[in-house]
């Protein structure tokens, strides 16, 4: 079990970073770890329980349209990167943050987001142009 919950965990510092306000995004957590019981009872490898929470929750917030955030508030060094990754599209959020952040293997991130390998390729790319070019 104590697997499970450094997965929760993970799972919540995961859905911080998507959502828009850290109340939705426990909500999320809450909502998928409800949904789970039955999964998190069950003695699974912990990459097979981490990619299932990660899915439902990529369900869930794919499923919740988004508006890109206003730019304001903070004067923290790395504010401007947060708002640049917040401004993208939801499909590409996602995969960014899997991949880049979470530093998943793609094989795995597309499973996740339930892909092809190659639309998991252009969403890190388009993503990457979007945040990182002018």
């Amino acid at each position: 079990m104590h697997e499970a919950r450094d997965i929760i965990a993970r799972t919540r510092r995961f859905a911080h970073l998507i959502a828009s306000n850290a109340e939705e995004a426990d909500q999320f957590v809450f909502d998928v770890v409800e949904a789970e019981q039955v999964y998190l009872s069950a003695d699974f490898a912990e990459d097979g329980l981490r990619d299932h929470l990660y899915r439902s929750l990529c369900d869930r917030l794919a499923s919740k349209p988004y508006a890109p955030e206003d730019k304001g508030g903070g004067d923290s060094d790395v504010q401007p990167a947060i708002w640049r990754f917040r401004q993208l599209p939801m499909d590409n959020r996602l995969a960014f943050a899997l991949m880049v952040i979470e530093e998943i293997p793609s094989a795995s991130a597309a499973g996740i987001l339930r892909i092809p390998d190659t639309t998991l390729e252009k969403r890190i790319q388009q993503s990457r142009r979007m945040m990182f070019e002018d």
